[in-house]
């Protein structure tokens, strides 16, 4: 019976499916070919803990099959100068290494565009070991709630999931080997602090020039009334210019003096 441990953390790095990239089918590295997903507490000392945890189980494994032949534990990591651990899970495994029967489809919210599937062609299929499951934990609180299957597409950057991961040893060259922390499932817990940051990314940026943008557009479509009301203010303007110069000319004038034709009589 396999060993399935559960840790929370948040996401600080992560390589999930749908898979879009063009890979060469038929190729060896299609062995390698996985989605992963890195963990991380900023800092928190209990998941600092788990960490701890994962150096014990190496050490185990170490007694099992020989310290000098374990690869020194790469699941352990760091982020932004914190404690971090990275799980994977590959997409297929070699059909010569698979039970008979054992071959799964590739639902289209991992490869929608069919290209895992074209390149594995018979060499390699996606067996029960290499499915992950994807949930979101929705209830009313902590004591009230339930796991509820949704596309991987969901997870980002900042979430706060909880991961079901189990523990194996793979064959590398030279006789070496190497512990990896293998991901079966994903939930995610908490998404609201992550899209709260993309909000504010989003309309910090639309503040300032979305204005200039808004304006733009606006005289465009109203370039001509524009133009309108501009001639119809300097007409405005023209007339009284010259009411003010005749105002002006008249309180030049002597006192008394009149705007007739007898001013100009000898």
């Amino acid at each position: 019976e396999e060993v399935v441990a559960s840790l929370q953390g948040i996401i600080c790095r992560a390589d999930l499916p749908p898979f879009r990239e063009r890979i060469n089918g038929g190729s060896r590295q299609m062995k390698y070919v996985r989605q992963s997903v890195t963990l991380t507490g900023l800092g928190s000392p209990a998941f600092d803990a788990v960490s701890v945890n994962v150096a014990e189980v190496h050490t185990l494994f170490g007694r099992i099959v020989g310290a000098d032949r374990l690869q020194e534990c790469s699941i352990y990591t760091t982020f932004e100068g914190g404690a971090a651990v990275e799980m994977s899970n590959r997409y297929f495994t070699p059909s010569k290494e698979a039970e008979s029967g054992a071959a799964r489809i590739l639902s289209e919210e991992i490869d929608p565009l069919g290209i895992l599937t074209q390149a594995a062609g018979t060499e390699y299929i996606h067996t029960e070991d290499n499915e992950v499951c994807y949930y979101e934990r929705q209830g009313k609180n902590e004591d009230n709630y339930k796991f509820v299957p949704i596309p991987p597409v969901t997870f980002q950057i900042g979430d706060i999931v909880e991961v079901q991961v189990s523990f194996a040893i793979f064959p590398l060259r030279e006789g070496k080997l190497k512990t990896s922390m293998i991901l079966r499932s994903i939930s995610l817990l908490d998404g609201s602090q992550t899209k709260a940051a993309s909000v504010l990314k989003i309309s910090s940026k639309m503040k300032g020039p979305a204005e200039a943008r808004v304006t733009l557009k606006r005289r465009v479509g109203y370039y001509e009334e524009e133009v309108s009301a501009t001639r119809a203010k300097l007409s405005h303007m023209r007339i009284e210019e010259k009411d003010s110069e005749e105002e002006a000319e008249r309180l030049m004038r002597p006192e008394g003096s009149k705007t007739t034709g007898l001013d100009n009589v000898d």
